[in-house]
């Protein structure tokens, strides 16, 4: 019996899921001990927590009360694993899959780098339907920031870390979370032995002046919101563990949101209004769920 069965748990976020998030569960149910789905939606589908709850008696489902966030629905996942007797937790979003063997080789390699706050798949971009074509054998790095999906969290670094921080609602609470992990001496590592199928935004494409082609990857405007504030807020906080060239690099991110909302987004006037009210949210360190 894989090891991974017996000392990793999961948990994956639903906010108005699709079906098809029946598929992405079926993928790496079966290679974990105890699986926490927690339902954000406000109003939850039945038929999705009905066919949820028949594929496993390992498979715990929990609606709170409403969208509670993000930091929220990944504390209560660790503290209930952490109450279960379990090592580790992996964390997954409801559009991500993984391979067969996939976790147990993510446990294997946490076992082997105990102090490691995270040890995260490598990810693949379902949208685009990429493949790795490399003849390069995979390896296992450290890297600065690993996602919430298809990270495996050491309890242990979680405990002296500390919980996910609730108040950012949604976006950049993985990527606090690695910092923080940082300060507390616990590296991240990419096994590049593992892939994660993984949805990044949607992606559109139009013909800029009915003749340019051009495509992007588009976000709804209360998503960029906690983009904005998020990143703002926290690349002014945290200066003494971001390296100044991952602020150049996310801060020219942020201009591409900009032009590419000039260029192609429709309702402009919604995404600016909510993109200045996440610059002036964060100069005022105002978090929470967004209240307009």
């Amino acid at each position: 019996m894989p090891q991974a069965t017996t000392q990793v748990a999961a948990m994956v976020t639903l906010y108005h899921s699709e079906p098809t998030v029946l598929t992405n569960v079926d993928s790496y149910l079966d290679q974990v001990g105890k699986l926490y789905v927690i339902d954000n939606s406000e109003q939850p589908d039945e038929r999705l927590r009905e066919a949820l709850q028949l594929r496993s008696p390992r498979l715990l489902y929990l609606a709170p009360r409403g969208n509670e966030g993000l930091g929220v629905a990944l504390n209560r996942a660790a503290e209930q694993a952490l109450a279960d007797g379990y090592s580790h937790l992996l964390m997954m979003d409801d559009d991500s899959s993984l391979p067969a063997g996939a976790i147990e080789q993510l446990y294997q390699t946490a076992v082997s780098r105990p102090e490691a706050g995270i040890v995260s798949a490598v990810m693949v971009d379902q949208s685009a339907l990429q493949t790795d074509r490399s003849t390069k054998p995979p390896t296992i790095d450290p890297v600065l920031t690993a996602i919430t999906a298809g990270s495996l969290l050491n309890l242990a670094a979680y405990q002296v870390a500390g919980p996910f921080q609730e108040d950012l609602f949604i976006d950049w609470v993985d990527l606090e979370y690695s910092f923080r992990l940082k300060r507390h001496g616990f590296p991240i590592l990419a096994d590049g032995h593992v892939r994660l199928l993984h949805r990044i935004g949607i992606k559109k494409k139009i013909r800029l002046l009915g003749f340019i082609p051009y495509q992007w990857r588009s976000h709804n405007p209360v998503r960029l919101y906690y983009k904005f504030r998020n990143s703002l807020y926290l690349l002014g906080r945290d200066q003494d563990v971001i390296p100044a060239r991952f602020k150049r690099r996310f801060h020219k991110e942020l201009r591409r949101n900009l032009y590419q909302i000039l260029l192609a987004e429709p309702n402009k006037g919604r995404f600016f209004s909510l993109i200045r009210k996440a610059v002036a949210d964060a100069r005022a360190g105002k978090l929470g769920k967004l209240e307009e």
